[in-house]
C-alpha cells in the first residue's frame, strides 16, 4: 500500500497543498512523514527489497509505505460465502448485498490523522 504524495492523491482533502510542495521540490514536513506521507523516492526501498531475493519469505503481506513509516496490516479473514451456479451478475450481486450481506458489512472508519504532527498546511 504505498503512499506517495502524488497528483493522483492531490485532490483529497487537505492533501493538495502537500502534493503542491513536492512537486515544488520542498521537504515534506517532518509531521507528514511521520503519519506516511512522502514522496515515491521513499516508496522504492520497498519495491527494491521485495524483488530482491533477500524477500523470498514475504509474501502476501498487506505493507504499508511512505515517508518514514512502514506498517505490517493484518489479513482480513473470510466470514461468509455464497456461491452462483453460472457466475454473477450484477443485479445478482446487489440482491446479495442487499440481502444476506446487508447485515455483515462492516463500517469503514479510518485511524483520524493526527493534524497535530503535520501542523499547517
Amino acid at each position: 500500500m504505498p503512499t506517495a504524495l502524488t497528483r493522483m492523491v492531490a485532490a483529497m482533502p487537505r492533501i493538495g497543498d502537500l502534493v503542491a510542495r513536492a512537486d515544488a521540490g520542498d521537504p515534506i514536513p517532518e509531521g507528514a512523514r511521520c503519519q506516511g506521507l512522502g514522496t515515491p523516492d521513499d516508496v522504492a526501498p520497498l519495491i527494491v527489497f521485495l524483488a530482491s531475493k533477500e524477500s523470498a519469505g514475504v509474501t502476501g503481506q498487506a505493507i504499508a509505505v511512505g515517508g518514514d513509516r512502514i506498517a505490517l496490516w493484518t489479513h482480513p479473514g473470510e466470514t461468509e460465502e455464497h456461491l452462483r451456479a453460472g457466475g454473477w451478475t450484477a443485479e445478482a450481486v446487489g440482491e446479495l448485498f442487499a440481502g444476506p450481506y446487508a447485515d455483515l458489512l462492516q463500517e469503514f472508519r479510518p485511524t483520524p490523522l493526527d493534524r497535530s504532527a503535520i501542523g499547517d498546511i
